[in-house]
């Protein structure tokens, strides 16, 4: 036998093998009974077995509670070369600046007294 010929042979099996697995659920689409149907007690009653249950209206509320982390979408960071307490702030949160402006005062006492050391 060639091997087309074995080839063909297998495929012809391997198909038969699947529709007689397949045979017993595909049986009642066709028209043949089914096992529940096809028993002795349920040839004459067609009636069906339903149990209902009464709706009623709900309002329902479409939130979702999560937590998060909100980030402006402006920002700036402020830094100083020189390391101190500071002692005044001249500006408030949201206001606009501008270049050059004085916008914190840091604690310059030191510095102010090493001047005056200087200076004499």
């Amino acid at each position: 036998m060639s091997k087309t010929g074995k080839r063909v042979l297998i495929t012809a099996l391997i198909l038969i093998g699947l529709g007689i697995l397949a045979y017993p659920k595909i049986e009642p689409l066709f028209g043949g009974e089914s096992g529940a149907s096809a028993q002795p007690g349920n040839q004459g009653s067609s009636a069906l077995q339903v149990e209902a249950v009464e709706l009623g209206y709900e309002s329902i509320q479409d939130r979702i509670y999560t937590s998060g982390t909100i980030e402006a979408n402006e920002s700036i960071e402020l830094s100083s070369d020189a390391t101190g307490i500071v002692t005044d702030i001249y500006f408030e949160e949201g206001s606009p600046v501008s270049r050059g402006d004085l916008l914190i005062k840091i604690n310059d006492s030191e510095l102010q007294a090493q001047l005056q050391r200087a200076s004499f």
